[in-house]
């Protein structure tokens, strides 16, 4: 729901040489308005990167949902584009913390996004690498940046059950 009002919309990321985000925002009635807006910073090229991730939430808790990318080679920063209920978007690509950027560009590391601490932001959490006795955490302060933990899961074999073949995180 990219602009608040209660109705699944559909955004495009990824294409190679993009410079629009293309945006249909649902009518309610099975048509939807569509934009394509430059979103700023170089989202088209960390969309197109090899190995990249989109993820959706409300980063910033204002009823709208947000865009971010992870697990780009290298990357130092974690490209975000907060919505502005319009069909485009304020973008911004802070350093996330901690070993983020390694972390998400781990062979077999999944992403999941949801509000894991409560406070209406949605946040990320990465799992899937080989031999890892922690689970990446990033909890949104809602500005397109991150506290980022690695905390060991309680209670079992987190990383061996999460690195098994065939295994979708939920």
């Amino acid at each position: 729901d990219l602009n608040g009002d209660g109705k699944t919309d559909l955004a495009l990321t990824g294409g190679n040489n993009w410079d629009c985000l293309p945006v249909a925002m649902s009518k309610g009635d099975g048509t939807f308005n569509v934009t394509c807006n430059a979103p700023g910073g170089a989202w088209g090229f960390w969309a197109a990167t090899a190995n990249v991730k989109v993820v959706t939430g409300d980063l910033n808790g204002d009823g709208k949902t947000d865009l971010a990318l992870t697990g780009g080679n290298n990357w130092d920063c974690l490209p975000v584009a907060m919505s502005k209920g319009d069909g485009t978007f304020d973008v911004s690509c802070k350093s996330p913390g901690g070993a983020w950027g390694f972390w998400a560009a781990t062979d077999n590391v999944k992403v999941v996004t949801g509000d894991l601490n409560g406070d209406g932001k949605a946040d990320m959490a990465l799992t899937g690498g080989n031999d890892w006795d922690c689970l990446p955490v990033a909890t949104s302060k809602g500005d397109g940046t991150f506290n980022v933990t690695c905390q060991a899961p309680r209670g079992g074999y987190w990383g061996f059950w999460a690195h098994t073949p065939n295994v979708t995180v939920v």
